[in-house]
């Protein structure tokens, strides 16, 4: 947005948890930020509970705010962010014109069938399934995450391709870039971010056990709020203090941690939301000219790691995993390939072409 801004007057409404609004000097900051860059912050709080009153709430006051901004500054585009922001604004396309683009982030309502126990027979899912048609139909423009995810939408909404854009998750390569690292007898993974819901961390740790049987290696865990369930999982594998380490990293200093890895590891879930995945950690890997280990969780990742040749995919056959071991150890030892992270990075995850395809699109519409 700051970027955006440069083009465009913006106008954004967010809703905060309680917490953070007390945490003064961030609002101060992001304050700062948004009166610098001309933005218009307006935080709203957010509330949880009781679910349904609370949610009914956001949107009624998400809703009047936005008509108020809409109609007092004339505002041409609105931009939201997956779904719930649709329900305070789909009267606004409807009876204002206003274009809209509907970054959809995912298909929501299918994470939360898969990850969160909703029943696709369930009434809630129907209606949100319903909303996302409503918002496919009335924007002027969608943006997600991966290839695979804009021809599923084609296909099931017959929406026109040109219709639909694909933004992956991107990164600022002035905060995540390669850092010389010392080179010591040990191999060590670093699995960033969520261990539960949309990741399953016990096939990475089966391939740790596997492995440290004839080589030195660790797992470095960058996690905050799972360090019990991390350290209890390692347990259940049997793995020694020596093999594992749980972090808790704040942002600014993530890429330093990064450095110390030799390659970056995760297990995703295989369902039909993840189809739409393209989770952050991987172009922040790539950016900081680590390598991933991951499985084929959709068919852009799968792409993305056999046609560049920057990792590997798992095979859970274990009696596959001295072949996967002398594939890894033969892909770390290409002098080539840090360089060739980091270049796939620049080219298909850099916050500047993501800032340049949203530009592209404000302009269109």
């Amino acid at each position: 947005l700051e970027r955006l801004s440069t083009e465009n007057k913006i106008f954004l409404i967010s809703f905060e948890k309680k917490a953070d609004l007390k945490n003064l000097s961030l609002v101060k900051k992001i304050r700062d930020i948004c009166l610098v860059n001309n933005i218009e912050w307006k935080p709203l709080k957010y509330h949880k509970k009781p679910t349904l009153l609370a949610t009914m709430f956001d949107i009624l006051l998400g809703t009047l705010l936005s008509t108020f901004f809409s109609i007092k500054h004339s505002i041409d585009i609105i931009h939201i962010r997956s779904y719930i922001p649709g329900l305070m604004v789909i009267l606004l396309k409807v009876l204002l014109k206003k274009k809209l683009i509907f970054d959809m982030r995912g298909f929501w309502a299918d994470e939360k069938a898969d990850r969160s126990g909703w029943n696709r027979q369930g009434r809630t899912y129907i209606f949100f399934k319903a909303l996302e048609r409503l918002l496919i139909n009335h924007s002027d423009h969608i943006v997600c995450l991966t290839r695979e995810s804009k021809t599923i939408l084609s296909d099931l909404y017959n929406v026109d391709q040109a219709k639909i854009s694909v933004i992956p998750t991107c990164v600022d390569q002035s905060t995540f870039y390669p850092k010389i690292k010392k080179r010591k007898n040990i191999l060590v993974f670093g699995h960033l971010g969520s261990v539960d819901t949309a990741y399953d961390i016990d096939p990475v740790l089966e391939f740790i056990k596997t492995i440290s049987t004839s080589l030195d290696v660790r797992i470095d865990f960058f996690n905050k709020g799972d360090h019990d369930f991390i350290e209890e999982r390692c347990g259940a594998f049997n793995l020694t203090s020596s093999t594992f380490s749980i972090n808790n990293v704040d942002r600014e200093d993530l890429s330093d941690y990064l450095s110390k890895i030799d390659i970056g590891c995760f297990y995703a879930k295989e369902n039909f939301s993840i189809k739409a995945s393209m989770p952050t950690k991987i172009g922040e890997f790539l950016s900081c000219g680590k390598p991933i280990l991951c499985n084929a969780f959709n068919s852009d990742i799968r792409d993305l790691i056999e046609v560049n040749k920057i990792g590997l995919l798992y095979n859970l056959d274990a009696s596959d995993a001295e072949t996967m071991k002398s594939n890894l150890l033969m892909l770390l030892e290409d002098h080539d390939l840090s360089k060739r992270c980091e270049q796939l990075a620049s080219s298909f995850f850099t916050l500047d072409k993501g800032v340049e395809l949203y530009k592209e699109i404000y302009r269109s519409i």
